[in-house]
């Protein structure tokens, strides 16, 4: 029985069972896609965990910690302060995040040796017997619990054919899922009145919950909780220009973390599960401006943007061979999902591979952006455009590059050239009268280029 302020809930965890949510990528083409330095950074960091360690905010490693000296108490007793607790809670919470759970399940998938699955199975018992459902501050912030969740459920699809993934572990971990899509909607309220990442997170690990186990009596209630509330999030925190509401590039990568999360269980579970949805248009706009935002953002060399407000160190899914602070595996992996289109073909786009196991019709195909990636080099010859208002602005003035005029026309909700016939067709891409189009207001710039389609019936602006 679980106890949450009165209210009382039988769970029998022989009532449900979990079910696999994402195409896992088979182990040939995983390591493909590493390379020998990838698998051995990733199985060094994994033998970390092995060791009691992980690296908590893409730092060095440090000890992996899942029980403390508190009282278990109701999660309340913290919240409130009654119960004090020494030092940042972020350090306390960060390693129950279960980040780590991600770095152990492709050591996995990439070698099948038992012992990573063992060591999850082994530092998630230890969590759930220190910290039982709602008792504790491991239970106090919802935000934390719906990342825990998502890890969780990845782990139980990774590791579910492992020898040591018994059955009574599974039950125990399709039990504990469901504990923790229990207690967000009791506290949703609060991340509604925050309107930022936590309702975006919270929402997600919802809907998740509803596929994973789907058969828990809650699990209608749960997908209309997360569906709702994360269209209507992503449509109120994403900004004009697709900026997010937090101004933060790092919560920026989170939110789309968590709705590329999303989008990979309405892509493949959505089917088995006897429907399809698809993204609300005026959600689907909002994403596809997130996605111009961060990629216009990304330093083409090293993956980086500019530290641009709060960052915490938050890496809510960690699934790529690249640094922390490298920002390419998450934009390359939107730009797929909402851009028809992706990054130039290389080592970032190689080592993204890891992050989405299955792509869409015509999102990225491999055999275009090869073909595509000589011509799009070319598109960094200068640009000298006339000086414009500060960003953002409704004037697409600061291109520096061909390059960059496009990604900024892209994110304004323009048709993206074809980078093949953009190199081709250079007297359709003059500077004077790309900067004709570019000195514009948004709303007198033609919604396709004449350079890739002369039927457009647009025409360039005077």
């Amino acid at each position: 029985m679980t106890q949450d302020k009165g209210q009382e809930l039988a769970l029998d965890p022989r009532s449900f069972v979990l079910h696999p949510l994402f195409d896992l990528r088979p182990r040939e083409k995983l390591l493909a896609i590493l390379g020998h330095d990838g698998k051995a950074s990733l199985l060094q960091e994994a033998g970390e965990i092995l060791n009691g360690k992980f690296r908590m905010f893409g730092g060095g490693p440090v000890e992996l910690k899942l029980k403390g000296d508190w009282p278990l108490a109701h999660w309340t007793e913290y919240e409130t302060g009654r119960i004090k607790l020494d030092g940042d809670l972020k350090f306390i919470w960060e390693p129950a995040r279960f980040g780590w759970a991600f770095t152990l399940g492709r050591a996995y998938q990439t070698t099948r040796e038992p012992k990573y699955a063992e060591a999850f199975w082994t530092y998630f018992e230890a969590f759930n017997q220190a910290n039982p459902a709602n008792l504790g501050p491991h239970w106090m912030n919802c935000q934390e619990l719906a990342i825990r969740l998502l890890a969780l459920v990845w782990a139980a699809q990774v590791f579910g054919t492992a020898p040591s993934s018994s059955p009574a572990r599974g039950e125990r971990l399709a039990h504990s899922i469901a504990e923790h899509a229990q207690r967000i909607p009791p506290t949703l309220v609060y991340a509604r009145s925050q309107n930022n990442n936590h309702l975006v997170t919270e929402a997600a690990a919802l809907f998740t919950a509803n596929h994973s186990p789907p058969d828990h009596p809650q699990s209608p209630r749960w997908r209309t909780l997360g569906w709702t509330w994360l269209n209507r999030a992503l449509r109120e925190q994403i900004g004009s220009y697709g900026e997010y509401i937090q101004h933060s590039a790092n919560y920026h990568r989170l939110m789309l973390q968590a709705v590329l999360w999303v989008d990979a269980i309405i892509r493949t579970a959505g089917w088995s599960h006897g429907y399809q949805l698809l993204w609300p248009a005026q959600t689907l706009e909002a994403l596809t401006r997130a996605s111009h935002w961060l990629f216009s953002m990304i330093d083409s060399a090293s993956g980086r943007t500019p530290n641009l407000g709060a960052n915490d160190g938050a890496l809510i899914l960690p699934l790529s061979a690249t640094p922390f602070n490298d920002f390419r595996p998450t934009a390359q992996t939107a730009a797929r999902a909402f851009l028809r289109n992706g990054l130039p073909a290389g080592a970032p786009d190689r080592k993204l591979e890891t992050e989405r196991g299955r792509q869409g019709p015509g999102h990225g195909s491999r055999d275009r952006r090869d073909d595509v990636t000589s011509a799009w080099n070319r598109l960094d010859q200068p640009l000298v455009l006339q000086q414009g208002e500060p960003f953002p602005n409704r004037r697409l003035a600061h291109a520096k590059s061909l390059r960059e005029l496009f990604l900024v026309q892209h994110r304004a909700g323009l048709e993206l050239p074809r980078q093949d016939r953009v190199a081709q067709d250079a007297d359709g891409l003059t500077p004077e009268r790309i900067t004709s189009v570019a000195l514009e207001p948004l709303d007198r710039i033609p919604h396709c280029l004449p350079s890739v389609d002369r039927s457009c019936p647009h025409g360039w602006p005077e």
